[in-house]
């Protein structure tokens, strides 16, 4: 079962707790959203020194059975090569095992039951 279920039935306030650089408004479905990978995002926000703006284009949606849909996956805005750089560094050094790289956006994941240890290439919608 992926974990984003364990957290359905939590307050979107336990699923935020102790998460300092994100707010539950920048999530579609906020309530849905892993605990643990959100800690995870916020430690990479820490380590980054710089501002992470969640995407809207691609998150939560219902049937959705990668990252997204078990809320162990963001796309984080990215428009140049620098911050790029510092997003997938950071990424890698708060152990993301899961990482996308999009022309206008990196993809963050850490699902339990995806195949870790992989990075792709794309072009954002």
């Amino acid at each position: 079962m992926p974990r984003a279920n364990n957290t359905q039935a939590r307050t979107v306030a336990a699923v935020f707790s102790g998460v300092r650089h994100f707010k539950p408004h920048e999530f579609n479905a906020p309530e849905r959203m892993d605990h643990d990978f959100l800690m995870r995002l916020d430690a990479a926000r820490s380590v980054a020194g710089i501002p992470f703006v969640v995407s809207h284009v691609r998150q939560f949606r219902p049937g959705d059975d990668g990252d997204h849909g078990q809320g162990t996956g963001v796309d984080i805005r990215c428009h140049d090569s620098r911050s790029r750089y510092i997003i997938l560094t950071a990424a890698l050094a708060v152990g993301f095992n899961r990482i996308g790289v999009y022309n206008r956006h990196i993809h963050v994941g850490s699902s339990p039951v995806l195949a870790p240890n992989v990075v792709w290439v794309g072009k954002s919608q």
